[in-house]
């Protein structure tokens, strides 16, 4: 199952869409709902996620994970990417902010 979803979120980056305007982040944020959900499973822990943006160096402009859950959720697509994608160096990537905000839409849905 978790091979699936990875897949689906991976192809769904590469996917062109024919609409004019910003792309959809659908894949991405299912995909994220679930890993945040198995987080919570597994941890036993609520997931949180706390906004930063770098300020210098390598990732100025980045969002960064500062806390456990936002670095397991970027972990787990790290490994999406390594297991599944056709190249790992070159294929395109959902950047920090996508999964930051991918991040909160799963928490804000999680505590409904």
């Amino acid at each position: 199952f978790l091979e699936a979803i990875s897949r689906s979120m991976l192809i769904d980056i590469h996917t062109k869409s024919e609409k004019i305007g910003r792309p959809s982040n659908k894949k991405l944020d299912e995909y994220v709902l679930f890993i945040v959900s198995l987080y919570q499973f597994l941890s036993g822990n609520k997931f949180t996620i706390l906004r930063h943006k770098s300020e210098s160096g390598s990732d100025k402009g980045q969002y960064p994970p500062i806390t456990d859950g936002h670095s397991f959720v970027c972990a787990c697509i790290d490994l999406a990417y390594f297991q599944f994608a056709e190249d790992y160096e070159t294929s395109p990537r959902y950047s920090s902010e996508n999964i930051y905000n991918s991040c909160e839409k799963a928490q804000k849905k999680l505590a409904r």
